[in-house]
């Protein structure tokens, strides 16, 4: 649902109904929109009430704010990193680009661009490389990268960003080779800053703690 500022509106829901809404400036987002290549029918988006989105981008975006909804207040160290990792999940439910022909048309090329991506978060692990740099870094829009993860792999972009780092992370919880002595050092090299959460993904993922991972070590 969308509703523009300065605009009053009612809901009839019921008792036990709990909302919860992104407000962001329109500027902040046309900014971010310019600065990622997206491309957003602005038009359309200020005069609808409902607006439709694939699952994919829904999914994505329901994960983003979970994660973000499960972090204290106090524990948010990276407050800005927060911010944009709920524009990025919102600009990809909005966002009206085509796909790149010549992606589209190739599942070699659809594959390729996976690898590349896969290639440059695991280079850059300490990072936590977002979805826009993604897309500068191999030249195509998000809605070009959405649909080669989609089709390839069957997950979004961010879902597999993250499954990633936590799959590295799980390694070297568990190989003595990897030097991290702590979990807070494994953590940290594949870009998990906020820890409790980082925890909590974890156990989702693997059903333990990285603590208990951690203690399973062995000479790999």
């Amino acid at each position: 649902m969308v509703r523009p500022g300065h605009c009053e509106f009612e809901l009839v829901t019921p008792a036990d109904h709990a909302i919860y809404g992104i407000v962001i400036q329109r500027d902040t987002l046309m900014n971010a929109a310019d600065q990622t290549g997206c491309q957003v029918d602005w038009g359309r988006l200020a005069g609808a009430e409902v607006m439709h989105a694939s699952a994919a981008s829904r999914t994505a975006c329901l994960q983003t704010l979970f994660s973000v909804l499960a972090q204290d207040a106090g524990e948010c160290p990276h407050r800005d990193a927060c911010q944009q990792a709920v524009i990025d999940a919102l600009l990809c439910m909005l966002d009206t680009s085509e796909v790149d022909g010549p992606v589209s048309k190739s599942f070699t090329r659809r594959q390729r661009m996976v690898a590349k991506a896969r290639d440059h978060a695991l280079a850059h692990r300490d990072q936590a490389v977002t979805v826009p740099e993604l897309c500068e870094r191999l030249h195509v829009s998000r809605r070009t990268l959405q649909y080669c993860f989609e089709d390839v792999l069957g997950i979004s972009p961010m879902q597999y960003l993250r499954l990633i780092r936590l799959n590295g992370a799980r390694r070297h919880l568990r190989e003595k080779s990897s030097g991290a002595q702590t979990v807070r050092d494994v953590a940290s090299d594949w870009g998990f800053w906020h820890f409790s959460q980082f925890s909590s993904d974890y156990r989702k993922l693997f059903g333990q703690s990285p603590s208990q991972s951690l203690g399973q070590r062995k000479d790999c």
